[in-house]
């Protein structure tokens, strides 16, 4: 698929034109027409650039190519992803006859020509329209001018097409048709582009809803979304962390050594689980169970990682502590002077199977220690009585 078009080289391809003789009436009406066709394109781009809602940015687009008279009338329709049926269209310089077409869109019955471009990634010419295609409500406003619709893509995902009327002298001319394929292309580009905002912005909402830190990382090892429980670890606000990396705030030797291979780990497809003590300059030392889940965008790619924590620091100091307790219990336990026997205490109050007993009291009962876990009280009495 092509990356992101430029239009640089196109004032001196028009310049090239007037020194190339053509086949077309006068040189003047085709210098003329690419002109237009390129004011068309300045004013487009300058839509896409400050435009955030794709069914505005249609609209205006399909009245900035025939207000600049770089073509007669111009169409988009945008499809679901499996290219079925038309989810929203817009279009410009018809009398009535788009109105028709709406219905049969939004049905997914398709004009000829938009099923040819949305099987193939090329410029779909129709010559005669009246002729070519008598079912279309377009045909009729096509008298004299051809149909050059093409698919609106970017790495392979669909949005659906453009399609616009020129003169019919000029529909296989192929400068006409590049600037034509690029213009999709370009528009293929923002489409992408808002969709990708759009589906940021709604896991942003959920992000920031959630109770526990939690962020989103991209593929490039940037943060694309943190909640404030996230930020307050780092004493400061989200919008102070997204767009930076975390070797920005952990450092680069962490970041490389410890941080990066889970993420790398992540973005190859697998879950990850950890426990870490981490200083955040927020809150300290805080003891973090971490979650690390691959973040899948519409076209079910890996595009980054989804990160989730939970704070167990009352949970490792309370094990800490217990842990401290149970060596302080059995160093007094082995080094007391007298013997000491721990038992159960059955359901009826009566004394149980033994479950520990001090290096005294094996002494002097001569068990070891395997012998006495299996013995009661009462055995010990029977047998020594």
């Amino acid at each position: 698929m092509r990356d992101k078009p430029t239009y640089q080289g196109l004032p001196r391809n028009v310049q090239d034109t007037e020194n190339n003789p053509s086949d077309f009436s006068t040189q003047r009406d085709r210098e003329s027409h690419l002109k237009n066709v390129l004011l068309a394109i300045r004013d487009v781009n300058q839509l896409i650039a400050r435009e955030t809602d794709p069914e505005q940015l249609i609209r205006k687009i399909c009245t900035s190519l025939v207000k600049t008279r770089g073509y007669f009338n111009a169409w988009i329709a945008l499809t679901d992803e499996k290219c079925e049926f038309v989810e929203s269209s817009a279009a410009s310089g018809f009398n009535g006859g788009f109105e028709v077409l709406t219905s049969a869109l939004h049905r997914g019955d398709f004009p000829l020509c938009m099923r040819l471009s949305l099987w193939a990634d090329k410029v779909a010419v129709t010559r005669n329209p009246p002729a070519d295609c008598p079912d279309c409500p377009l045909s009729s406003e096509y008298e004299g001018r051809s149909g050059l619709t093409c698919r609106l893509s970017y790495k392979g995902r669909l949005f659906g097409i453009l399609s616009v009327s020129v003169p019919e002298k000029f529909a296989h001319d192929s400068e006409e048709q590049d600037l034509f394929a690029e213009l999709a292309a370009d528009l293929g580009f923002a489409l992408s582009k808002l969709k990708t905002d759009v589906q940021t912005h709604r896991l942003h909402q959920i992000v920031t809803s959630i109770p526990q830190p939690m962020s989103l990382v991209s593929d490039d090892y940037r943060y694309l979304a943190v909640n404030d429980v996230y930020a307050e670890l780092f004493g400061t606000v989200a919008d102070n962390i997204v767009g930076k990396t975390p070797a920005h705030f952990f450092g680069e030797q962490v970041f490389e050594n410890e941080i990066k291979p889970r993420l790398d780990h992540v973005l190859a497809g697998s879950e990850l689980q950890y426990e870490i003590q981490a200083d955040f300059p927020g809150r300290g030392k805080r003891w973090m169970f971490m979650s690390y889940y691959p973040y899948r965008n519409e076209q079910g790619n890996i595009a980054g990682v989804i990160s989730h924590g939970h704070d167990i620091s009352d949970r490792k100091q309370a094990e800490i502590a217990l842990k401290e307790s149970e060596i302080y219990y059995r160093t007094l336990f082995e080094n007391v002077n007298d013997a000491v026997l721990v038992h159960e205490i059955g359901f009826d109050g009566k004394p149980g199977q033994f479950i520990d007993a001090n290096r005294v009291a094996l002494d002097r009962l001569g068990y070891t220690h395997d012998e006495l876990l299996k013995m009661t009280p009462k055995a010990i009495t029977t047998e020594k009585g």
